[in-house]
Order: structure tokens, then sequence, then C-alpha cells
């Protein structure tokens, strides 16, 4: 029996661009702003030690990311619940407005509206960048929960680690055939995530605010994408 989306062989490539690009992302606001964009515990962890230090601009920092990752998730549900839920076309749209924001990132760094690559932030200009990249993965990562019913999470990978290990568990006890389904895509999220932030981590030393065309245009291909994978 064939497997049922998402676990069939045709759609993997999405969910692979997907933590390729969350991986890729995630280094790539690292190396602009010196922080993780995409790592929302480690942000409110941060943000409470920046707070009992009274480090204000440090705790304004962390509490953009939080702010805008969750500004981001909730426009893009909003707008997406808003049009019929199960219409791939929607969400698409979605990653095509992700695209285009991460352009702006782009050119205002090569404009140097954001201070210089890889500086602190330290001026209200700087704080663009991080509101921008922090709403594009809050986005990516509701668009993605909504589409796969949260089957698929390509964000965050303390989840699928867990259900990962989990599905092991199910799989030596049971062999059952649609964990192993998911542990495939568990186990493709890890890799390309990785994948991602290696190559961010070579393109983004070498050419900076330009190597964000490359998460640009991977947003771009996975909205024109979406579309085709046909959900049951």
């Amino acid at each position: 029996m064939h497997p049922e989306f998402p676990y069939r062989p045709t759609d993997r490539l999405v969910w692979i661009l997907l933590a390729f690009q969350a991986g890729y992302l995630n280094i790539g606001g690292f190396l602009a702003v010196q922080s993780l964009i995409v790592h929302v515990t480690g942000a409110f962890s941060f943000f409470g030690q920046q707070l009992a230090k009274q480090a204000w601009i440090q705790v304004l920092f962390f509490l953009v990311i939080l702010v805008f990752f969750f500004v981001g998730a909730f426009l893009s549900a909003l707008f997406i619940e808003k049009q019929q839920p199960t219409q791939a076309s929607a969400h698409g749209f979605c990653f095509s407005i992700l695209a285009l924001l991460v352009m702006l990132v782009m050119i205002g760094g090569e404009s140097a509206l954001f201070g210089r690559f890889g500086g602190k932030v330290e001026q209200w200009s700087h704080f663009f960048p991080v509101a921008i990249l922090a709403a594009c993965s809050g986005a990516q990562n509701a668009i993605i929960t909504l589409y796969t019913k949260a089957v698929v999470r390509t964000t965050h990978l303390t989840g699928p680690l867990t259900d990962l290990g989990i599905g092991s568990a199910r799989i030596l006890l049971t062999g059952d055939p649609v964990e192993k389904n998911k542990n495939a895509i568990r186990l493709d999220t890890m890799i390309f995530f990785v994948a991602g932030s290696a190559l961010a981590t070579w393109l983004f030393p070498l050419y900076g605010y330009k190597s964000f065309a490359l998460s640009s245009a991977l947003f771009l291909l996975i909205g024109l994408r979406l579309p085709e994978l046909q959900r049951p």
C-alpha cells in the first residue's frame, strides 16, 4: 500500500526544502545580528536572563524575536483560515509573501539600512531584520503546521527528535509502517536543517546580506510547489 499525504515520496522534497530553509535562515540571522532567530526556547531563556541583568537593549532584542515570531504565525494562520483552510493556493501565497520579506532584508542590508553585517543590534533600525526574519520563521512554522495538521514541523527540532525516539520505540514493538513514514520525515528534517545551517555558515561570511537571496528563492520555490502536492 502506497503512503498517503504527507508521507508520499513526491511530498518529501517540500519538507526537505523547508527544513533546509529553516537551518539556513537561522544561521543567516545569527551571523547577521548575532542571535539565532528561530530558537524560541532559547529566546525565552535569554529574555529572562537579560531581564534579570537589566540589560534593556538585549531584553528588547529577544522580545522582538518572540513577538514577531508570534505575529508571523498569527497573521499567516489568520489569512489561511479566512480562506478555505484546505486550499493549497492560500498556503502557497503566504510563502510568496515570505520570499518578498526576506528580499527586503537583503535589499535593506545591502543599502546599509541595518548597520554592518554581523554587527550588534544597537540602533532602532537594526531591529528591522530581526523582526522580519522572526516573523518569517513563525509564519513558516504555522503554515506547514496547518497544511499538514501538525504532522510536519520544520523550524524546531526538539519535537521531531522527541517524536523520532517515540516512533523508533513503536517501530521496534509493532513494526508500524505509518510510524516508519513519520520517522523518515523526522530524519529528513534534522539532516537538511543541518545541511542548511552548514551552507549558511559558508555563504554568509562571503556574501553578507546578499546570501538572503537564496532564502528568498527557496520560499518562492516552496510557494510554487506546495499547491501541486494534492492533499486528500
